[in-house]
């Protein structure tokens, strides 16, 4: 569901007596329709919806306000940018485009002396409103507070208003840009879970892990709150198995090291993150060795992991 509040302004053009004026037109729009999101970065909808369009003219004493209420096909892109505050909200950048269907009508009105003709050019019209604002998202869905510029790419008149008196006369001619402010509430109906870093049991002999050294030899730095981890050993199969902790959970235990990837994907909180590689055994080869790959985002680091019955080894990433 979208909703716009905006101002909009038309090309008033006087004759050499300056007669006329106008105030800051008044712009509504109301949409509805469907959308999806991708990694909760990425959001794509189609909608569709009316837009009031209002121009308000003065002179001579007199008023005349002018509405004109069009159909709009909506499509909307966006992004928001990693790394949500503490509240949940984004920054987020985007853009509405479609088509404004706009209708052939005219009407008239005397006030005063003075005459207001108005009539309606009966075409569609593409637009662009590129927006930036900032998003929050619940458990439910998302709300965000935009701002936006409507643009009209065809050079044509979609309204427009003649003002003629005994004093003068002027041509107000509009093509329905606006600048408006944005608010889109998107429910969530079906398939969207934050992801969440899958946890398994803590192995048997967690205790004597434990009591071993853990040395850090890696640091990383992610720009995303979500990494992956790539296990695996690039040299002999040697029966090397490994148990993985993050920040104090078990998200694998008795991993078999081969020459396939294990991939594990890890939801990265704020601040310093700690994975943790502890040995079950040294296999065949002594140490336990493992190749290793991480990556989020662009951002990716490859390095090789040293255990022993004696020493685990820790990675240490920042978000």
């Amino acid at each position: 569901m979208q909703l716009e509040v905006g101002s909009n302004f038309s090309k008033l053009e006087h004759d050499s007596v300056k007669v006329f004026s106008q105030n800051p037109g008044i712009v509504l729009s109301l949409h509805a329709g469907i959308g999806f999101r991708v990694q909760e970065k990425f959001s794509f909808s189609a909608m569709g919806g009316f837009l009031l369009d209002g121009y308000i003219f003065d002179g001579e004493g007199s008023s005349y306000n002018v509405y004109n209420l069009v159909n709009e096909v909506r499509f909307n892109a966006n992004y928001l940018l990693p790394k949500p505050n503490k509240y949940g909200t984004q920054w987020h950048i985007g853009s509405d485009f479609g088509y404004t269907f706009y209708g052939a009508d005219s009407i008239s009105s005397s006030q005063n002396g003075v005459t207001y003709e108005t009539s309606g050019g009966g075409k569609k019209s593409f637009f662009i409103g590129p927006e930036i604002g900032v998003t929050n998202s619940t458990a439910k869905g998302s709300l965000s507070l935009l701002i936006s510029y409507v643009y009209h790419f065809e050079d044509q008149i979609t309204l427009q208003t003649k003002m003629y008196s005994n004093q003068g006369s002027a041509l107000a001619a509009a093509k329905g840009d606006y600048l408006t402010l944005r608010f889109r509430y998107m429910l969530d109906v079906v398939g969207h879970k934050p992801f969440q870093t899958l946890a398994t049991q803590s192995p048997e002999d967690y205790r004597a892990f434990k009591r071993r050294e853990t040395v850090t030899k890696q640091k990383f730095t992610a720009k995303h709150n979500k990494l992956v981890l790539q296990l695996w050993d690039n040299a002999t199969e040697d029966g090397d198995s490994v148990s993985v902790m993050v920040n104090g959970a078990f998200i694998a235990k008795d991993l078999l090291l081969s020459r396939s990837k294990s991939k594990l994907i890890i939801r990265l909180d704020e601040g310093v993150n700690t994975i943790t590689i502890f040995a079950h055994n040294e296999g065949t080869i002594s140490p336990n060795t493992a190749s290793c790959q991480i990556r989020s985002g662009f951002r990716k680091k490859q390095f090789t992991i040293s255990t022993s019955m004696k020493r685990n080894e820790a990675i240490e990433v920042f978000f």
